[in-house]
């Protein structure tokens, strides 16, 4: 992880939160509304339109939706050269693996 990643690291690590990376293949293709993955579903590099079930969003935030998904719901890959869901994976402050990074507050009890 590169210059960016450390930092993250290091202010997630003050805020009391947790860092996710999160594997990023096919997010910008992938509707979030039905999860099926096309190239076709980009009209443009501003506009995601699902040729599949007609979902329309802005494209960085139908991918930032799909980070988020993978990173809070995790389930097993469902192959290589496909969108898989539930890749976050919690990274010590040693972690190495790459991925887009996403950040949560972590709750505390008292």
């Amino acid at each position: 992880m590169g210059g960016i990643g450390f930092l993250l690291e290091y202010k997630t690590k003050l805020a009391g939160s947790l860092l996710l990376k999160v594997d990023p293949a096919y997010t910008s293709q992938t509707c979030y509304a039905c999860k099926y993955v096309a190239k076709e579903n980009r009209e443009s590099q501003a506009v995601f339109h699902c040729v599949n079930c007609g979902h329309e969003d802005n494209a960085d935030h139908n991918a930032a939706l799909n980070i988020l998904d993978r990173a809070f719901q995790p389930q097993p890959s469902t192959g290589r050269g496909t969108a898989r869901r539930g890749s976050g994976t919690l990274v010590s402050p040693e972690g190495t693996s790459r991925g887009r990074a996403v950040s949560t507050k972590r709750e505390t009890t008292h």
